[in-house]
């Protein structure tokens, strides 16, 4: 652990390492994995379902076709053949840049919320914090929680 100056009448604790520690790229994976993985299945799960709709609606289309008399070489069922591989191509390309976007958005927010746990559980197992106060980053998920987290410790300390 690495104590800076004092703050007034607080300490602001650092822990060894936490400069080293942005470096990794998950900082809790049992936590930040199951959810990009969750996220990350049900934009496919539903990307899919819409590329079906889509085939389910070409086909109807060639059946519309067929049930009018048009040949099998008419330009229409070229001009439907056309557009759905057009549109099967932009929803590949939807899907493929949708997930990496997806990713990197949750791994983005999976941050806000693992750091300041992170942070807690470091401030919880380091005895030589009692009686400190925790900061959190101004756009940590627990950041408005600081208060009370610290007037809980403030109470747990003085027993």
């Amino acid at each position: 652990m690495i104590q800076i100056p004092y703050k007034g009448d607080e300490r602001i604790i650092r822990y060894k390492g936490m400069k080293n520690r942005r470096k990794k790229f998950l900082i809790i994976p049992k936590f930040q994995l199951p959810l990009i993985y969750f996220v990350s299945t049900l934009f496919l799960i539903f990307s899919l379902i819409a590329l079906g709709l889509v085939y389910f609606n070409f086909h109807e289309m060639k059946l519309l076709g067929q049930e009018i008399g048009l040949a099998n070489g008419h330009p229409f069922f070229e001009f439907v053949h056309n557009q759905q591989k057009l549109l099967t191509l932009s929803f590949a390309t939807f899907i493929a840049f949708g997930l990496v976007g997806n990713f990197i958005f949750i791994l983005y927010f999976s941050h806000r919320l693992a750091g300041p746990i992170y942070k807690l559980i470091q401030f919880l197992e380091d005895e030589d914090l009692k009686g400190q106060k925790i900061i959190f980053r101004k756009n940590d998920f627990l950041k408005p929680y600081e208060e009370k987290l610290n007037d809980l410790f403030k109470g747990q300390s003085s027993k």
